[in-house]
Protein backbone atom coordinates (compact mmCIF):
# COMPACT_ATOMS: atom_id res chain seq x y z
CA UNK A 1 0.00 0.00 0.00
CA UNK A 2 1.30 3.46 -0.79
CA UNK A 3 2.11 5.83 1.99
CA UNK A 4 0.51 9.21 1.94
CA UNK A 5 1.62 11.99 4.27
CA UNK A 6 -1.64 13.92 4.19
CA UNK A 7 -4.59 12.11 5.77
CA UNK A 8 -7.38 11.31 3.36
CA UNK A 9 -10.73 13.02 3.74
CA UNK A 10 -14.32 12.13 3.04
CA UNK A 11 -14.09 14.43 -0.01
CA UNK A 12 -11.16 12.38 -1.36
CA UNK A 13 -13.37 9.33 -1.04
CA UNK A 14 -16.41 10.93 -2.65
CA UNK A 15 -14.36 12.39 -5.52
CA UNK A 16 -12.55 9.11 -6.25
CA UNK A 17 -15.38 7.57 -8.26
CA UNK A 18 -15.61 4.55 -5.97
CA UNK A 19 -19.39 4.48 -6.44
CA UNK A 20 -18.92 3.86 -10.18
CA UNK A 21 -17.08 0.62 -9.36
CA UNK A 22 -19.92 -0.56 -7.14
CA UNK A 23 -22.61 0.52 -9.60
CA UNK A 24 -20.95 -1.21 -12.54
CA UNK A 25 -20.43 -4.50 -10.72
CA UNK A 26 -22.86 -7.27 -11.63
CA UNK A 27 -22.26 -9.04 -8.31
CA UNK A 28 -22.67 -6.81 -5.27
CA UNK A 29 -19.90 -8.53 -3.30
CA UNK A 30 -16.58 -7.40 -1.92
CA UNK A 31 -14.79 -10.08 -3.92
CA UNK A 32 -16.21 -8.59 -7.14
CA UNK A 33 -15.21 -5.05 -6.13
CA UNK A 34 -11.71 -6.03 -5.09
CA UNK A 35 -10.08 -6.50 -8.49
CA UNK A 36 -11.70 -3.38 -9.94
CA UNK A 37 -10.56 -1.29 -6.95
CA UNK A 38 -7.03 -2.63 -7.49
CA UNK A 39 -7.19 -1.73 -11.20
CA UNK A 40 -8.42 1.77 -10.34
CA UNK A 41 -5.50 2.17 -7.90
CA UNK A 42 -3.08 1.26 -10.69
CA UNK A 43 -4.74 3.72 -13.08
CA UNK A 44 -4.51 6.49 -10.48
CA UNK A 45 -0.87 5.63 -9.85
CA UNK A 46 -0.07 5.87 -13.56
CA UNK A 47 -1.90 9.21 -13.70
CA UNK A 48 0.05 10.49 -10.71
CA UNK A 49 -3.07 10.93 -8.59
CA UNK A 50 -1.70 9.86 -5.21
CA UNK A 51 -4.84 10.63 -3.20
CA UNK A 52 -7.12 8.65 -5.51
CA UNK A 53 -4.55 5.87 -5.63
CA UNK A 54 -4.57 5.71 -1.83
CA UNK A 55 -8.38 5.64 -1.64
CA UNK A 56 -8.51 2.69 -4.04
CA UNK A 57 -5.64 0.89 -2.33
CA UNK A 58 -7.47 1.14 0.99
CA UNK A 59 -10.67 -0.14 -0.64
CA UNK A 60 -8.65 -2.98 -2.18
CA UNK A 61 -7.48 -4.04 1.27
CA UNK A 62 -10.98 -3.61 2.73
CA UNK A 63 -12.45 -5.94 0.10
CA UNK A 64 -9.51 -8.34 -0.03
CA UNK A 65 -10.00 -10.84 2.78
CA UNK A 66 -12.58 -13.54 2.47
CA UNK A 67 -14.12 -13.21 5.92
CA UNK A 68 -15.96 -16.39 6.76
CA UNK A 69 -17.82 -17.66 9.82
CA UNK A 70 -14.77 -19.77 10.73
CA UNK A 71 -12.36 -16.83 10.52
CA UNK A 72 -10.63 -16.71 13.88
CA UNK A 73 -9.59 -13.69 15.92
CA UNK A 74 -5.96 -14.01 14.80
CA UNK A 75 -7.01 -13.85 11.14
CA UNK A 76 -9.27 -10.86 11.76
CA UNK A 77 -6.62 -9.06 13.83
CA UNK A 78 -4.07 -9.48 11.01
CA UNK A 79 -6.59 -8.20 8.48
CA UNK A 80 -7.46 -5.14 10.58
CA UNK A 81 -3.78 -4.48 11.29
CA UNK A 82 -3.25 -3.76 7.58
CA UNK A 83 -5.72 -0.88 7.93
CA UNK A 84 -4.76 0.49 11.36
CA UNK A 85 -3.40 3.80 10.06
CA UNK A 86 -6.56 4.28 7.98
CA UNK A 87 -9.18 3.65 10.68
CA UNK A 88 -10.01 7.35 11.08
CA UNK A 89 -10.55 7.59 7.32
CA UNK A 90 -12.78 4.50 7.34
CA UNK A 91 -14.77 5.91 10.28
CA UNK A 92 -15.28 9.12 8.32
CA UNK A 93 -16.57 7.38 5.19
CA UNK A 94 -18.61 4.48 6.57
CA UNK A 95 -21.85 6.47 6.56
CA UNK A 96 -21.23 7.61 2.96
CA UNK A 97 -21.28 4.03 1.67
CA UNK A 98 -24.78 3.01 0.62
CA UNK A 99 -23.86 -0.45 -0.68
CA UNK A 100 -24.71 -2.87 2.17
CA UNK A 101 -21.88 -5.30 1.37
CA UNK A 102 -19.16 -2.65 1.40
CA UNK A 103 -20.63 -0.72 4.31
CA UNK A 104 -20.90 -3.93 6.35
CA UNK A 105 -17.25 -4.74 5.64
CA UNK A 106 -16.07 -1.28 6.69
CA UNK A 107 -18.24 -1.34 9.82
CA UNK A 108 -16.93 -4.83 10.61
CA UNK A 109 -13.35 -3.59 10.37
CA UNK A 110 -14.14 -0.67 12.68
CA UNK A 111 -15.98 -2.98 15.09
CA UNK A 112 -13.13 -5.51 15.09
CA UNK A 113 -10.59 -2.75 15.70
CA UNK A 114 -12.44 -2.00 18.96
CA UNK A 115 -12.81 1.69 18.23
CA UNK A 116 -14.88 3.93 20.48
CA UNK A 117 -18.00 3.50 18.28
CA UNK A 118 -17.58 -0.26 18.36
CA UNK A 119 -21.15 -1.00 19.48
CA UNK A 120 -22.63 1.19 16.73
CA UNK A 121 -20.34 -0.38 14.14
CA UNK A 122 -21.31 -3.87 15.30
CA UNK A 123 -24.98 -3.02 14.82
CA UNK A 124 -24.31 -1.49 11.40
CA UNK A 125 -22.22 -4.45 10.26
CA UNK A 126 -24.84 -7.00 11.30
CA UNK A 127 -27.70 -5.03 9.75
CA UNK A 128 -25.86 -4.53 6.46
CA UNK A 129 -24.58 -8.12 6.26
CA UNK A 130 -28.22 -9.23 6.54
CA UNK A 131 -29.28 -6.73 3.84
CA UNK A 132 -26.46 -7.87 1.58
CA UNK A 133 -27.31 -11.55 2.13
CA UNK A 134 -30.95 -10.90 1.26
CA UNK A 135 -29.96 -9.07 -1.93
CA UNK A 136 -27.49 -11.78 -2.96
CA UNK A 137 -30.00 -14.53 -2.19
CA UNK A 138 -32.56 -12.76 -4.36
CA UNK A 139 -30.10 -12.67 -7.29
CA UNK A 140 -29.33 -16.39 -7.13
Amino acid sequence: MSSINTPLTKEDFINSGWQDVVNSSERKECSAYNRVFWNKAQEAKEAGNVREQSVFEILTVVTDAAIQPRSNEKFLAKFVERLTVHLDFLAEIVDEVLDPELQARIADILWTSKRRDSYKMAQLAVTDYLKSAAELEYLE
